[in-house]
């Protein structure tokens, strides 16, 4: 081959083999968020069943017990990708989900659930753990956070698909007792993840710092294509390992760290309450707010929760497709202290509704707008910045706390809702969570300011 024709990965342009990656790695993001969704849907759907005898710990040990298994799944499979690769869990992780989610097709058993729906968050944690780890080495470097930020929003797909397709199904069941029968979608999404995933590659990074060069380019042909070569990625995969290693050894959580840490946890943290806690409580908050037309049945009444929360998830959408547009145009942290301040307008906007009796249009544009500022701003940008403020030797450590302080916030917020709901109802839901977008738009500004002040780098354009 001549050499003139040799594309080497950092450079080159982008091809057909590049959106497989993309594609085939996003459906972790994607069965994330279906999950997510599938239990803000059931949770009514169960009380019903129950009678009301479903207190709020048990809710909470329910979304809660998901929330754990990923972040002990994304800790764990970190690790042990290490040793054993990438390939491994890649293919593991759907297999299980398949088959614990085939379980709970034939079992109302909320113990089951609970238990069943932490194994299956472990194995949503490995795909967290994997994804943009996969995507970040194979992409060009100049598309290289764009499509990090592309996989994030493909979660959004997942969270209007599942409110979408659970009205139609529920429509059609007619049975809040059959709410297992929602399952079949972590079913069918598992299978498709698994099938995608039978004719997959190792981790180039992995195999050579593992001393398996030869492998390493084999596969890398497969994926991009026979004029494909590591070029100087390979050299730039062995000295981050060795950068890696070396910052294991020294001491992360210093003083001079602190605020890059407080800068890419403690507003993930603030984010998570959103994402996840009014993520998960949608369909219920929908209820509490009184959001329905009169005159509905209960079981009615929930179907109704489940439409709207199709409808103002499709901002979800619309926010991350923005926040990627605007992602090369705009400062980064006040892109992030914006998405903040907007999204608590937003629901402020929504509490005001509810507490005037205002016409529910105004509600839900309220809920709307909040959606859009979340996911343009916040929800997108937490995810990428930690991985842009950290030096190379220590971006692994740091990416691994702000995701680990992330979702300690928003297990927080996920294990505190059912008990807000209990005793203030969406009222309390909205001004706890309104405080805490409020905190994490102020921590944005002045650790930004701090941290983007002490350090400038080229990849900082959009940051400081």
């Amino acid at each position: 081959m001549d050499n003139s024709s040799i594309k080497e990965m950092d450079d080159m342009p982008l091809r057909r083999g590049h959106i497989r990656v993309l594609l085939v790695a996003s459906c972790g993001q994607l069965l994330g968020a279906v999950l997510s969704t599938l239990i803000g849907v059931i949770m009514p759907l169960i009380k019903i069943s129950l009678h009301d005898d479903f207190s709020s710990f048990r809710q909470s040990m329910i979304c809660v017990s998901e929330l754990s298994g990923i972040i002990a799944g994304s800790i764990i499979v970190g690790k042990l990708t290490e040793k054993y690769g990438y390939l491994l869990f890649f293919r593991l992780g759907p297999a299980i989900i398949f088959i614990l989610s085939g379980i709970l097709l034939f079992t109302d058993n909320t113990v089951i659930l609970t238990v069943i729906l932490f194994f299956i968050g472990c194995c949503i944690g490995s795909e967290y753990a994997i994804d943009a780890a996969y995507v970040s080495e194979i992409m060009p470097k100049k598309w290289r956070f764009i499509m990090v930020g592309i996989i994030k929003g493909c979660s959004s797909l997942g969270y209007v698909l599942t409110a979408g397709i659970c009205f139609f199904v529920l429509k059609v069941l007619n049975d809040p007792g059959h709410w297992n029968y929602l399952i079949a979608l972590s079913v069918i999404l598992s299978l498709i993840m698994i099938l995608t995933r039978i004719r997959f590659v190792e981790s180039p990074k992995w195999l050579i710092i593992n001393g398996k060069t030869e492998e390493a380019e084999k596969d890398i042909k497969i994926l991009l294509g026979p004029d494909v070569v590591p070029g100087k990625a390979a050299q730039c995969f062995i000295e981050n390992s060795g950068n890696e290693k070396k910052q294991r050894s020294e001491k992360f959580l210093s003083l001079k760290n602190l605020p890059k840490i407080i800068l890419s946890g403690l507003p993930w943290a603030c984010e998570g309450v959103g994402v996840y806690g009014i993520g998960m409580f949608t369909p219920i908050l929908v209820l509490s707010l009184n959001l329905e037309p009169d005159h509905l049945s209960e079981f009615e009444r929930v179907v109704f929760s489940v439409k709207t929360t199709a409808f103002i998830s499709l901002f979800i959408i619309f926010g991350f497709v923005t926040g990627i547009l605007l992602q090369k145009k705009f400062n980064y942290i006040c892109m992030q202290t914006l998405g903040f301040l907007l999204a608590a307008i937003g629901l402020g906007v929504l509490l005001t509704g509810y507490l005037l009796h205002l016409p529910v249009w105004i509600s839900l544009a309220g809920f709307m707008f909040f959606e859009f500022a979340l996911n343009a701003g916040p929800h997108l940008l937490t995810f990428v910045i930690p991985s842009m403020i950290y030096d190379v030797e220590e971006r692994t450590i740091g990416d691994g706390v702000a995701a680990a302080i992330g979702k300690i916030g928003a297990l927080i917020g996920v294990f505190s809702i059912p008990f807000l709901l209990r005793s203030g109802g969406g009222k309390s839901v909205l001004v706890f969570s309104i405080i805490i977008f409020l905190a994490g738009g102020l921590v944005t500004y002045i650790f930004g300011k701090i941290v983007f002040k002490k350090s400038k780098t080229d990849d900082d354009d959009n940051l400081g």
